[in-house]
C-alpha cells in the first residue's frame, strides 16, 4: 500500500513526504509538505504550489511557523495518509514543542521492518486533511476547523482519487 500511495503521490506532484510509523506499529502515516491552494481545493501551479520557503527542511517547529509567517496571503493544507489496523484516536491535547519538532521534520522513506508488513483486512485509509488561511493582516496563518471542503472534495481536488485508481492495486 505505501508504494502505491507513493506512485500516486509522485503523478500528482508531491515529491518530498515524510513517513511515520503509527504508534502501534501496525500501520503508517505520510504527510505531505504545505501546498498553496485554490478557493476549490486545487493545487496552485508551477513555481507558485509549494513555495520555496515553505518547502524546505524544517529544523523545529518555529522553521515550519516562519516558513507560514513568510508565506504570501491565500490558502494552505497539507495532506496526511493513515493506513492502520488500529482505530484512529483524536484528541483535544496539544503536541509539545519537542514532538512537534520531531514530526515536522519527519523520514523521508519508511522504515523497512514497517514496510514489509503484510496488509490485512482490517487495515483502512484514512486522508486527513489541514488546511490553513493566511490575510494580508495577519501575522501568521490560521487553521482552518471547518473548512468550506469536504476531505472528499481536497482529495479529488488534488487529483489523488484518479491518481490512486490509476496506481493500481
Amino acid at each position: 500500500m505505501g508504494k502505491r500511495l507513493r506512485q500516486a503521490l509522485d503523478r500528482r506532484g508531491y515529491e518530498d513526504i515524510a513517513w511515520y510509523s503509527t504508534p502501534g506499529g501496525e500501520g503508517f502515516v505520510l504527510f505531505t509538505h504545505i501546498e498553496q491552494i485554490h478557493t476549490d481545493g486545487t493545487p496552485f501551479s508551477g513555481s507558485r504550489r509549494f513555495l520555496p520557503e515553505v518547502t524546505r527542511e524544517y529544523r523545529g517547529l518555529s522553521d515550519f511557523l516562519q516558513a507560514l509567517f513568510m508565506a504570501p496571503p491565500g490558502r494552505f493544507r497539507v495532506i496526511a495518509l493513515v493506513v492502520t489496523a488500529e482505530e484512529l484516536q483524536f484528541s483535544d491535547e496539544t503536541l509539545s514543542r519537542s514532538e512537534a519538532t520531531t514530526l515536522l521534520r519527519g523520514p523521508r522513506r519508511l522504515a523497512s521492518s514497517v514496510a514489509q508488513r503484510p496488509l490485512t483486512s482490517d487495515h483502512q485509509v484514512y486522508a486527513l486533511i489541514y488546511e490553513f488561511t493566511k490575510r494580508r493582516s495577519e501575522p501568521e496563518g490560521q487553521f482552518v476547523r471547518d473548512s468550506e471542503l469536504t476531505g472528499f472534495q481536497h482529495l479529488q481536488a488534488a487529483g489523488l482519487l484518479r491518481a490512486m485508481r490509476e496506481a493500481g492495486p
